[in-house]
């Protein structure tokens, strides 16, 4: 039953008044954008994976070198672009004349983050840990009932939602990309690793071999007549 404050509960409001402070200090306006670049650069690297690696590809050797290269560098170089706008855009926002309405709306999305965060949290806690053997301290927290039903309606959403994404063309066919490309780069990464080792050991062959011969004295024409 739950009981007192415990470590738990002190563990909780952290999290969640950290959450709230950040949100604060960056604003509403900076938190939704910064959301928003991130989702945006992943769907221009989705989109713009075919070019730039169709691209890369006459520039690296392999083509799924070239790939693998170009998937990061595009997506880092997305982000960084849409979260600069963001930034720009929240700082516009804190200190214009609705900034105190800004901070006041960010306060309230922190406070949702914080408590998404929580429940992540405690649903993947639970979900290694059976609750029989979970510590008196996390039994008899105050918030854990709050954070338990937090993470029951995440558990409840999540699988939900990959689904309804999953069931979509889109989707279908994001998910057929991801498995073609995972596949094709783990072999050409293994085909890489084994060409790779055969040219080691082979040069390590020859070094062995010359090695050996340098050792090796050479006969000695005079011990073949001293008998005479």
């Amino acid at each position: 039953m739950p009981g007192g404050w415990t470590a738990f509960d002190v563990i909780v409001l952290l999290i969640i008044g950290g959450s709230v402070l950040h949100a604060v200090f960056r604003g509403f306006t900076t938190m939704v954008l910064t959301v928003l670049s991130w989702l945006a650069a992943i769907l221009v690297t989705l989109y713009a994976m075919g070019p730039v690696s169709a691209l890369a590809g006459r520039l690296i050797e392999p083509p799924a070198l070239a790939s693998f290269i170009a998937l990061p560098v595009l997506f880092i170089a997305s982000l960084m672009v849409f979260k600069a706008i963001a930034n720009s855009l929240g700082r516009r926002m804190r200190t214009g004349p609705v900034g105190l309405l800004d901070r006041s709306l960010g306060a309230a999305l922190g406070l949702g983050l914080g408590m998404l965060l929580v429940s992540a949290g405690y649903l993947f806690f639970a979900g290694i840990v059976p609750e029989r053997h979970h510590p008196d301290w996390v039994k008899t927290a105050s918030l854990r009932p709050l954070v338990a039903y937090g993470a029951t309606m995440l558990a409840k959403t999540g699988p939900q939602l990959f689904a309804r994404i999953g069931e979509t063309p889109s989707g279908e066919a994001l998910v057929e990309s991801m498995k073609r490309n995972y596949d094709a780069g783990k072999k050409k990464v293994e085909t890489i690793r084994d060409v790779g080792y055969d040219a080691a050991a082979r040069r390590l062959m020859e070094e062995a071999v010359k090695a050996a011969e340098k050792e090796t004295p050479p006969p000695n024409s005079s011990d073949d007549g001293g008998g005479d």
